[in-house]
């Protein structure tokens, strides 16, 4: 497959071997934590390069319209211009990501001019009837809330024949991933959580200091063995 613009790759692959205190700086520590994998590995990175240009051939995107619903910081989007689709949309409710989206993009180059972030929410999609050949919805429905009006958005917004990616990896049918997220729930239910490895912008506290907080405001006299107990 020709790409478009080699040089914007071999800048991704260099972003992925600068020193983590100059990407936290030139992005955020977010990005560097969603990303932690490939900074860490950059040959990693290689492997998700090979599946985007898998996805992009599976959707038959050269020349397409597309829509990354949930697209985070717009890597898969980019990757997917620089492949040869006509126009790609990156959309996500998620303003920080959307926000380094358009800090890559102006890292890659001005030649990407295919490529646009937009800050919106899937249940209701603002583009017209019909506008895209592609929908591509890549670690995303398990994360909506308003599943039945984003199936809709998604059927109104597709031509005729377009086609409709779903590729998640939270559902139950994938043991090793199921695995690892209760290891993860686990961890952040009981602490302590570690931020290097929480993939957001906001660490939360463990959920039983949580609950701990909830039961002294309610019951401030309550005895200490007895609010742990509880929470």
């Amino acid at each position: 497959m020709k790409i478009s613009s080699p040089t914007a790759i071999n800048r991704i692959l260099q972003l992925f071997n600068t020193p983590r205190a100059s990407v936290e700086e030139e992005f955020s520590p977010y990005f560097y934590r969603y990303f932690s994998r490939y900074f860490k590995n950059p040959n990693k990175f290689e492997g998700y390069i090979e599946l985007c240009r898998y996805l992009f051939h599976v959707t038959k995107a050269k020349n397409a319209s597309i829509l990354d619903l949930g697209c985070g910081f717009g890597m898969m989007a980019t990757l997917f211009g620089l492949y040869g689709a006509k126009e790609v949309i990156g959309y996500d409710l998620n303003i920080e990501k959307i926000e380094l989206f358009q800090k890559l993009l102006l890292y890659l180059g001005p030649e990407i001019k295919n490529v646009k972030p937009f800050l919106g929410d899937s249940s209701k999609i603002e583009y017209p009837n019909g506008y895209f050949d592609v929908v591509v919805t890549n670690e995303t429905l398990s994360h909506v809330r308003e599943m039945e009006h984003t199936i809709e958005e998604i059927y109104r917004i597709l031509k005729s024949g377009g086609r409709f990616l779903v590729r998640d990896g939270n559902n139950s049918l994938f043991l090793l991933g199921r695995l690892r997220r209760r290891r993860f729930w686990r961890k952040i239910d009981r602490g302590p959580v570690d931020p290097s490895s929480f993939r957001s912008t906001d660490i939360p506290l463990p959920f039983i200091e949580v609950r701990k907080k909830m039961i002294l405001e309610k019951f401030p006299q309550m005895a200490t063995k007895k609010i742990q107990l509880l929470s």
